[in-house]
C-alpha cells in the first residue's frame, strides 16, 4: 500500500487458488491512484474472489 498526500494510492491482493475447472491458479490484483479516492487491499481482494468464482 502506498499514500500521496494521504490518499492510498497503491494497494494489492496476491495469492493462489485451486479451482475444479483450472487447478492451481495464481493471481495478482493491482490497484493504482483512482482521482482523489482511497483504494484498498479488501477491494483488490472483492476482485480477486470474484475472479476466481467466475472460473469455477
Amino acid at each position: 500500500m502506498g499514500k500521496d498526500k494521504g490518499i492510498v494510492v497503491d494497494s494489492w491482493f496476491t495469492g493462489f487458488a485451486d479451482t475444479k475447472e483450472n487447478g492451481r491458479i495464481y493471481f495478482s490484483i493491482y490497484l493504482g491512484e483512482t482521482s482523489n479516492k482511497n483504494v484498498s487491499s479488501t477491494k483488490a481482494k472483492e476482485i480477486a474472489i470474484n475472479i476466481i468464482n467466475e472460473l469455477n
